[in-house]
């Protein structure tokens, strides 16, 4: 039963389910009104949908929700706020009315910190100001500490840093293995699952831990659901299936004291006293940034207020005002003489420390032909399969009657590879070397979006599922090995042998060192997106010139012989100079999102491992993390995987493709050992 105006306007919101139409006012629960008018911002998927609040003549506050939430959990706490200032709420994608992700792409924590950027791009704001709510809030945490130049203030609500996952490798196994489910039922015609309105009301009650008092849920269903095409009085969620296994944003603690350090902004934590949030980590991980932050960052103020995680939408007047006594956290904040006094700290502090800053590719005309040293020469065909957003290439060796072992390169190369490595393995097995995403001839993901090791899992699950393969073998370089790590961790029956060469786990790198590498990867990112989408042509050079920017680019690793085995697949012809190539690979992997755990994680990781595993080392190479780390997971192997070989091999980087007879008898021993033709 509806008790008030303001309940009976939230379930008429509701029965339309639709955006607010231009100049809509929505009444806040003292009866006060202020319009809000719905935005749409262009993106390369699709739109991101919002509605704007106040005076559009400036910059507005940018207000990001929750987990599976949408914007209008900010419905009742906004028109409370300050007038004299703007506010820009916004769908998250897949949330709200904003457009999901393209299909077979997953949804991670980094993209929403991408897009924060993206947005303060569009509007060409120097600096964001952000209101934040729980994910939202975590995401606003990194960005800060990334950019904290172009950031003016936060507030985040029942929120503070990334959470520490006790639980990782069973979190990961489990996104990896539904994401595609999810997407799979996107793809059905068929409606989802539909409830009653009574039903909606319970169901997001009981899922927010009653977090969202029923007589509330109204502001967050009006834009969470659609109308039964079956049924007439019933509705089902809208939000992406996909979220559901959203990829966290999977730092470390250490990291996060190093951005909390970072961090030297205006910056207000309002915790929620009976919020189940206090329950997603150890409080001293939240303990210990939160000393970090008052010790480093007389701008930062914390407030302790009564209520559930959602308190900010059920009971807002607990976070804002209620009268002009400015007794409140959100609106003593917000008072103009306040933001200027704490401007004047903020540039006092800037002064003393400083701010640290810290088109498918065509085959090239010039054929090279893998020299067989030899050997005989084995049947070699293209080969692709189909991703949601596009085709996966590669080059199949041998018997396609036969299931192969997979092979798969590192970091910015491709298929070619394995040209050298192939014709010396065991010629009664089959090989398929692939390029990963945006290599080689393999589709680009689509645009806006960010490489991860995500894709590359994704790929391996959709070939085995179009093959109908159990399990698969897999040869992997570099990058890869750490993929295959991966895989095998957290599909330890789906994997029957692994081989990694110079390359052994995901990497620990020191906080300070892996926040400027992601730092660096979100501007690189930016840029190559950018230009993608201008289609301009990329610098282009003569072959000689481009053989010289590989094998320096690779700090000699790949020579100067074995350069036309990687660029035959990764280059084009320029159309404004017939005698000068580009590199086709997709620029936006000069960002790639390479996945960083703690060495307990790894270690978890390396026991769930139950496949026969080669890790080979190459000696003249680096090991890209403290040698120590590598130490100890041979040693965990060697205790629980009996099948487990380790050796070292002399040769650089890529040894595999300058001198790859010297892998010869050591990889063809084990896959005859422990891979049945």
């Amino acid at each position: 039963m509806w008790k008030s105006a303001e309940e009976t306007l939230a379930r008429e919101i509701f029965r339309h389910a639709k955006e607010s139409s231009d100049g809509e006012a929505i009444k806040d629960v003292r009866g006060n009104s202020k319009k809000a008018t719905k935005v749409r911002i262009d993106v390369p998927w699709g739109h991101i949908a919002g509605k704007w609040w106040g005076p559009k003549n400036g910059r507005p506050i940018l207000c990001i929700h929750g987990w599976q939430d949408n914007i209008g959990t900010f419905d009742t706490l906004i028109p409370l706020l300050p007038e004299e200032f703007g506010y820009l709420a916004i769908d998250l994608p897949g949330h709200g009315f904003s457009s999901p992700f393209p299909h077979g792409m997953s949804y991670t924590a980094y993209d929403y910190i991408w897009l924060i950027k993206r947005i303060q791009e569009i509007y060409e704001w120097e600096k964001i100001s952000i209101l934040c709510h729980s994910l939202g809030a975590l995401i606003t945490f990194v960005y800060a500490g990334l950019f904290p130049d172009k950031v003016e203030f936060v507030i985040a609500l029942d929120a503070l840093k990334p959470k520490i996952m006790p639980d990782i490798v069973d979190y990961l196994q489990t996104m990896l293995a539904n994401v595609a489910i999810e997407d799979e039922r996107n793809l059905n015609p068929s409606e989802p699952p539909s409830y009653t309105y009574d039903e909606l009301v319970e169901r997001l009650h009981i899922g927010t831990f009653k977090s969202i008092s029923p007589e509330y849920c109204p502001y967050i269903l009006s834009r969470g659901v659609r109308k039964s095409t079956k049924y007439p009085d019933k509705y089902y969620f809208n939000r992406d299936g996909r979220l559901k296994y959203l990829k966290h944003l999977l730092i470390s603690q250490e990291s996060c004291v190093i951005l909390a350090r970072r961090i030297n902004i205006p910056y207000m934590y309002i915790r929620c006293e009976q919020s189940v949030v206090k329950f997603w980590e150890e409080e001293k991980y939240l303990l210990e940034v939160i000393e970090e932050m008052k010790n480093c960052n007389p701008l930062f103020v914390m407030h302790q207020v009564n209520g559930r995680h959602h308190v900010h939408l059920t009971n807002p007047t607990v976070v804002s005002a209620s009268d002009n006594s400015h007794n409140f956290p959100i609106f003593a904040f917000f008072s103009v003489s306040r933001l200027a006094e704490l401007m004047i700290i903020l540039r006092q502090v800037l002064r003393a420390v400083g701010v640290r800053q810290i088109s498918l590719a065509r085959k090239m005309t010039t054929s090279v032909k893998p020299e067989a040293n030899g050997l005989p020469d084995r049947e070699v065909q293209e080969f692709t399969f189909s991703v949601p957003w596009g085709n996966v290439a590669g080059k199949w060796w041998g018997s396609r009657n036969t299931r192969p072992i997979i092979c798969l390169h590192g970091w910015q190369d491709n298929a070619g590879s394995f040209d050298t490595l192939i014709p010396y393995l065991p010629p009664e097995y089959s090989y398929l070397a692939l390029d990963l995403p945006g290599h080689g001839l393999s589709s680009r993901i689509p645009d806006g979006m960010l490489y991860s090791w995500v894709d590359i899992s994704q790929s391996l699950r959709i070939l085995a599922d179009q093959e109908k393969w159990e399990k698969i073998s897999i040869i992997a370089h570099s990058l890869s090995s750490l993929v295959g790590f991966s895989y095998s961790a957290y599909f330890p029956d789906k994997v029957d042998l692994m081989i990694g060469i110079d390359a052994l786990k995901p990497h620990i790198r020191p906080p300070e060192k892996y926040i400027a590498m992601v730092q660096r990867g979100f501007e690189a990112f930016f840029l190559a997106d950018k230009r993608n989408r201008e289609h301009s042509e990329p610098p282009s050079y003569s072959f000689d010139d481009i053989v010289e920017r590989l094998h320096k680019g690779t700090n000699g690793s790949v020579t100067k012989e074995a350069c036309p085995y990687l660029l035959k697949r990764a280059l084009a012809k320029s159309s404004t100079d017939p005698e000068k190539f580009y590199f086709t690979r997709d620029n936006r992997l000069k960002g790639f999102n390479f996945a960083s755990f703690s060495q307990d994680i790894a270690i978890e990781m390396t026991k769930k491992i139950k496949c026969p595993y080669m890790f080979i080392k190459c000696t003249n190479s680096v090991y890209y993390e403290d040698k120590k780390y590598i130490e100890e997971i041979i040693q965990v192997f060697r205790e629980n995987n009996p099948n487990f070989e380790y050796h070292k091999i002399e040769g650089k980087h890529h040894a595999h493709l300058n001198e790859p007879h010297k892998f010869s008898d050591l990889l063809s021993q084990f896959i005859r050992k422990h891979r049945a033709v």
